[in-house]
């Protein structure tokens, strides 16, 4: 019985306590991506896809340039790494998969106590 009582004590001692874990705050971001040789066609494809996401916009684009910029808003990706792989698998899904750069992304958090 002893033993019971220690090792449940112990069990309880490494479980984490999930009341005292704050929420996770929400983020906004911006990802600027250069698309090699990009087409009316791509970019059309990409407007579709992301016109059926709720979290995501197309703030910016120029098929000249084969630049496009992504909004993502109140999404839980808190390092630029994350964006960037968000940013590329909405292209992925999109069908535009190669001559992808992710040049720059901009991330801030966004909530309470946040400007």
């Amino acid at each position: 019985m002893r033993t019971f009582i220690l090792s449940l004590l112990l069990l309880l001692a490494t479980v984490p306590a999930r009341a005292n874990t704050p929420p996770v705050a929400p983020y906004d971001a911006m990802a600027v991506v250069h698309v090699e040789a990009m087409s009316d066609a791509m970019l059309a494809a990409l407007a579709k896809h992301i016109g059926t996401e709720r979290t995501v916009t197309l703030e910016y684009s120029c098929t000249w340039a084969g630049i496009v910029v992504l909004h993502f808003t109140n999404t839980t990706a808190a390092e630029k790494a994350d964006v960037i792989t968000l940013a590329l698998r909405h292209l992925s899904e999109a069908g535009i998969t190669k001559g992808v750069e992710v040049k720059h992304v901009e991330l801030r958090a966004v909530g309470g106590g946040k400007c």
